[in-house]
Parts: structure tokens; sequence; C-alpha cells
């Protein structure tokens, strides 16, 4: 329902806006509260700038919010897959909108180009007023997809609760978006690319929610310019975890003294709830907090925790992650191995996890730690090459081929020979012949004359 509260906020959707706001939901809840209340609100959370709303007349406001959000949402629609030359166009009834309503007073005052695009929707740059905004409309506007990390509903239900409960300026001011049109609205973050621009060290930010995928695309200047995938939205099972990380991404420094309590308990389900709510709490904690609470957690994780760590391992601060590494692999849990197994280039040194996992003689394990050859000393590399080939398992062998490349070039065509022993090796080794050096190319000819495959 679409509300005036008083004459210095704007209108705004309160039901769906409200309910999304209260917290970090699982995918399934965000689509159940959008069903539920999508015939009151249109799919539309949030609501237009405040300053845009300062220059609408106080009686003029429900009408011109409505008219302004129902523009932006079908130029949403309209512009997925345009091209440039046709912006001005789709944009029109946008312009008009905010000139009748008195946000501008001309077409200078307006402005759109066309930003970039990412796995999930593509980007303008919208300026009023000559202030900047961006507009984000997603690929998949309508999928309502239960395991969908990323795009509609999600991002536009993270950014509100992070807006609600952390508003800051480590992250991107978001105003509205339209679910039912895939649409969200949010501040310039202060970058011409969305996307693409200059890394930031995740470390060195303080914002740690699914930090790999954040670190390369989205964290620009200490600023997160993206709602999607944040990572405990699986692993958050019960509303005691919820409630844990969203203390965490208030302050972090809350989490440390509800954890001391917490462990002053009696042992019962709510603390071992509150205890791994600490451990996915991580994500949202600087460095400074990390390295305060970690000693803290490290002799009561269990094994359910240690799995949530190696998950996450990449956010664990440098001079921790041995520390951590050590309690993780004390479980023996496999899936946990593999986890780090996948992260082996977070080392300084990985000549020692490395040599542990493959202790472990699993295949599941093996078949990563295979692609992760090149990380070792190049005696090293022809060892565990050796050890690998023993197993005669073929998803084994086709991960060796991708890793023939990392052994030194005197003895590539050797290996190369005997992973061909198995004639299914072929397409995998012919997909890496161009990484090979010109002693393997030569033996590869001969094998396939030898055996008249073409």
């Amino acid at each position: 329902m679409l509300t005036v509260t008083n004459n210095t906020k704007s209108p705004s959707f309160h039901g769906l806006t409200s309910r999304l706001a209260k917290n970090m939901h699982k995918p399934g809840d965000i689509i159940k509260l959008y069903e539920k209340e999508k015939t009151r609100t249109n799919g539309i959370v949030g609501t237009i700038p405040p300053e845009w709303t300062a220059l609408i007349p106080y009686r003029k406001r429900r009408t011109a919010v409505k008219n302004i959000l129902g523009a932006f949402s079908a130029a949403g629609r309209d512009s997925r897959l345009s091209s440039s030359s046709n912006l001005k166009k789709i944009f029109l009834p946008v312009e008009q909108a905010l000139k009748k309503s008195g946000v501008i007073k001309s077409a200078e005052d307006f402005g759109v180009k066309y930003l970039d695009n990412g796995a999930y929707g593509e980007a303008y740059k919208v300026s009023v007023n000559k202030q900047s905004y961006v507009m984000k409309s997603f690929y998949s506007f309508l999928d309502l997809n239960d395991k969908n990390l990323d795009g509609n509903f999600v991002e536009q239900a993270a950014a509100l609760f992070i807006n609600k409960y952390y508003p800051n300026k480590n992250w991107a001011k978001f105003y509205f978006g339209d679910l039912r049109a895939g649409t969200m609205f949010s501040k310039f973050s202060g970058y011409e690319n969305l996307y693409r621009g200059k890394n930031a060290h995740i470390e060195e930010s303080g914002l740690i929610p699914d930090a790999d995928h954040f670190a390369r695309y989205n964290i620009k200047g200490g600023r997160c310019i993206d709602f999607g995938h944040f990572g405990f939205y699986e692993q958050a099972l019960n509303k005691t975890c919820r409630y844990v990380c969203k203390i965490a991404m208030r302050s972090p420094k809350e989490v440390i003294k509800l954890l001391k309590k917490t462990l002053s308990w009696k042992e019962s389900q709510l603390v071992n709830d509150r205890i791994h709510g600490c451990v996915l709490a991580l994500q949202y904690m600087d460095t400074a907090a990390k390295n305060k609470i970690l000693p803290m957690l490290m002799p009561i994780i269990t094994e359910k925790n240690a799995i949530s760590l190696s998950e996450s391992f990449s956010i664990i601060p440098s001079a921790r992650r041995d520390a951590v590494f050590n309690k993780i692999i004390s479980f023996e849990n496999n899936q946990a191995d593999i986890n780090i197994a996948r992260r082996l280039t977070l080392f300084t040194k990985p000549e020692r996890p490395f040599g542990i996992l493959a202790a472990r003689e699993s295949i599941e394990i093996n078949r990563v730690l295979a692609k992760y050859l090149y990380t070792l000393e190049p005696e090293s590399r022809i060892m565990y090459f050796e050890r690998f080939l023993a197993f005669n398992d073929e998803e084994l062998n086709k991960a060796l081929a991708g890793s023939l490349h990392s052994l030194p070039k005197g003895v590539q065509a050797k290996y190369m020979l005997r992973l061909l022993e198995d004639e299914k090796m072929f397409n995998p080794v012919l997909s890496n012949l161009p990484c090979l050096s010109k002693g393997a190319f030569k033996a590869l000819n001969e094998w396939i004359s030898q055996k008249g495959i073409f």
C-alpha cells in the first residue's frame, strides 16, 4: 500500500517493503511474500530519493510518486537487451513524469546512458538534476527460483535489509525496485564501469559477503555496489542464525559480546545455533573484529561450523588461516576438505595443506587437488602426478590432463603418453594441447599416427 507519512518523507509501499526489510530472507520466503503482497504493491519496494520528493508539492506526491515509479518500471522492461540508440525513446516517459511532478524543470536536467552488463542484468546511469543514480535491469525478471542467490527478488530484498540495519558509507544507497518488472534503483557509486572497475582488496574494504565474487567485481573504493549472493541465505536455516548475522551487519563488536555471554550458558540447541550464527556472521565483520572472535571460536566449533568455515575460507584473515585450517581438517570431513582444496591459492605456501589433503587418499579430494598442481614446486608436481595416476580414475585423469602444462616441459610428453594409455583421455589431452611443449605436441602426433585416429 502506498502511504504518505508526513511532509518530509516520500510516499512508500510499506507492506512488502517493511516485511522484506525485517530479515535477510531465503529466496523461497521472498517469493512467498511477493506473491502475498503483489496485488497491493504491484511488486514495488522502497520509494524515490528524498531529494526528489522535496521538489514535489505535498498534495501531489502520492500520484507523482506512483507515476515516476511506474515510468521507471516500464523503462526497465523495455530497455532490457535493447540497443543504446533507443534509450532516449525508452526513457522519455520517465523524463516526462519527472518534469510533470516538478522534480526537473527541463530535458537538460535528465539523462541516461548504458553502463555495462553482468551475469544477471544490465546497468544504466541515470542523471537527475546533476545527481547520478544507477538503474539495474535483471534479465530473468520473472524467474521465481528458490535457489537463485543473485538477480531479481533476492537483490532488492537484501538491499532493503542492509540499508535499514547497516546504513553506512560502505554500502550503495538503495532507493526503490520493482520485483514484477525486475529493476532496482540505487545511488551511483562514482565509477563509470559498474562491473569491471579496479579490483579492491577484500580485507581492506571490511565488506565480506561472498568474498571471492565481491572482491573481483562489486567493491569499488570500499563501497559495495551489489546486493547479490549473500552467503548465509542457505546456511542460516533458523531465526537464531539470522539474528546473529543481523547484529553483525549493524555492529561486529556486539557479536563478540553476544558470544562471550553465550559461552557462559549451559550447552543447549540455542547455544549451538548462536555459535553457528557467529561463524556465519564472520562474513559481515571487518578484519579487526574477526581477529578477536576467531580465537574464541576455535576451541568450540563443531563439524557443522567447520564446513561453513571451509566454504568461506577466503574471508579468514591471512594471519589466522593456518590455525583455522588446522581446526577444519581435524574433523576429517570430506566436504570441508574439498572446500579447502578449492581454495589452495589462498595459502602463502600451499605445499603443506596440499600434502595433508592428498594423504587422505580420497578420490573426490584428489580430483580437486589435481587441478591445483601448479601451486606446488616442480618436483612436487611430478610426485603427486605419479601418485594420482595410480588411482586409475577417469575423472581424476581428466583433471590431470588439464594440469599437464604445469609439469616441467621435459616430462610433459612422458606423462601425456601415460594418460593416453586410456584412449578415453585423448579428447581431454587434445583440448589442452596448445598449452603443452613442442615435445608433447610431437609425441601426440606420433601417437595419433600409430593409432590411425585421423
